[in-house]
């Protein structure tokens, strides 16, 4: 048995069986050679919509509830540079907004893993990167896969959280973004994501609606 057929053993799926059923597969999965082995044995159009690098289908939902009104904005993203930041990068890229970004000494972005710079803007200061932003966004401070620093992350960004405070800052009519699932108490109080300027609920649903709409572009062509 080779290494690729051992790698796709240890996932819930029967890939094999899986393959016969179905033409395509959007799936997530924590680790890319996780994916890679997965699309090596069962011979099928893969996209891979998650990574410990990329989070495009969470975008995709944020940007629907925005309804294009992002361009020239200013998104502010605080907290770790994880796969949900570096999603973000791209978008601004793609649709020509300001990102940024504040992380704790040691989480900063890699310049290395960004394709143009012109979007993006890095901050020490939490309250910097918030200061007159449109969005104001964040996420978990533990992602996938770093489960065993969760006790230093809590020390390490205990700067980071989203409060009222930092949501005064922004403008006025700011919104605040989170793709859930959410630790109150830690990179958000409570107060900002169940208050009137949260549209975190509002995301939640589109996320049902984008990606129906993404496997009908993936499996018909249609936009």
């Amino acid at each position: 048995m080779n290494k690729l057929q051992k790698a796709v053993e240890k996932m819930d799926l029967n890939a094999v069986e899986l393959a016969q059923a179905i033409a395509k597969i959007v799936k997530e999965e924590y680790g890319s050679h996780n994916f890679k082995a997965f699309k090596a044995i069962i011979n099928q159009q893969l996209m891979e919509v998650k990574s410990e690098k990329e989070s495009k289908e969470n975008r995709l939902e944020e940007l629907y509830e925005l309804q294009g009104a992002i361009k020239s904005k200013k998104v502010a993203w605080i907290g770790d540079s994880n796969n949900v930041c570096m999603t973000w990068l791209q978008a601004a890229e793609l649709l020509d907004f300001e990102l940024h970004v504040s992380t704790p000494k040691g989480y900063e972005v890699q310049l290395k893993d960004i394709d143009s710079k012109n979007n993006f803007f890095q901050h020490e200061d939490p309250m910097d990167a918030a200061k007159n932003a449109d969005i104001v966004t964040t996420d978990v401070w533990t992602s996938m896969g770093f489960e065993s620093e969760n006790k230093e992350r809590l020390k390490d960004f205990a700067n980071w959280q989203v409060d009222k405070k930092m949501m005064n800052i922004a403008k006025k009519d700011a919104l605040f973004m989170h793709c859930l699932p959410a630790h109150r108490g830690e990179e958000v109080t409570g107060e900002v994501i169940d208050g009137p300027q949260s549209i975190v609920w509002e995301e939640a649903e589109n996320r049902l609606h984008v990606q129906k709409a993404l496997l009908e572009y993936l499996l018909l062509g249609k936009q």
